[in-house]
């Protein structure tokens, strides 16, 4: 089993190929006053070459230098889903690659974090 609680990010999980969404609670840490709001706790069930990632906005925040428009979320998702296939060490390769390319000359405007570990 795995147990999430997040917040404004969801956790993804690719199993077999499909991507799953495991959505966040609509709370912010550390920007707004503390509420007594407890986080919603989810027990997931997990298998064998499950794969997980969590990440920050930095990604899909990031102007692309051909584009001038975000990398947006539903592009990182298609991104995660393309390369399932792929070892960790590959995985990492490859996004590294693909925010760089999508960068290009502009300015990186946020941190940039995707975690991903495999069962």
């Amino acid at each position: 089993k795995l147990q999430f609680s997040g917040a404004n990010r969801p956790l993804i999980r690719m199993r077999q190929g499909v991507l799953s969404e495991f959505k966040p609670d609509k709370m912010t840490i550390g920007v707004a006053p503390l509420r007594e709001q407890p986080f919603t706790n989810q027990v997931l069930d997990i298998m064998p070459g499950d794969t997980f990632y969590l990440y920050s906005d930095g990604f899909s925040d990031q102007f692309g230098e051909i584009s001038d428009k975000k990398f947006k979320q539903k592009q990182l998702k298609k991104l995660i889903e393309s390369m399932s296939g792929l070892s960790m060490s590959r995985q990492k390769s490859f996004l590294k690659e693909t925010f760089y390319q999508w960068k290009g000359n502009c300015q990186q405007i946020d941190d940039v974090l995707i975690f991903g570990f495999q069962i």
